[in-house]
């Protein structure tokens, strides 16, 4: 199930359901850093699956409208569902948006960005 195609009160629920493990996994610094870096999205795989599992299994699960207890896979299929997440363009652009900025990194204030650009 693609993000797009997901509406109304259902969109609410599945965000609702994946924001929590999209969060941890998303401030996994090593993670990121293959996010950011390009490399293969293979091993952004390798490292959500042995990394986040349980945070994995609950965004595909919710992503298949079941629970992370209903929710059961296959080696081609766990690969299929991890991969389909991670070429997903609008997640995509929730986890470049999110690798753009690490825990503990902030934008400032908008006064302090203002001061900043008049300088």
């Amino acid at each position: 199930m693609k993000l797009s195609d997901v509406k109304d009160e259902e969109a609410l629920d599945l965000l609702a359901n994946i924001l929590d493990p999209l969060s941890v996994i998303m401030t996994d610094k090593d993670f990121v850093d293959i996010i950011r870096s390009g490399k293969p999205k293979l091993l952004a795989a390798k490292t959500a699956i042995k990394s986040h599992k349980k945070e994995l299994i609950e965004v595909i699960a919710a992503m298949h409208e079941k629970s992370p207890e209903e929710y059961h896979f296959t080696v081609i299929s766990l690969t299929r569902d991890v991969l389909d997440i991670l070429n997903d363009p609008e997640l995509q652009v929730v986890f470049t948006s999110q690798s753009q900025m690490m825990p503990g990194e902030s934008f400032g204030s908008a006064t302090e960005n203002i001061e900043e650009s008049e300088k």
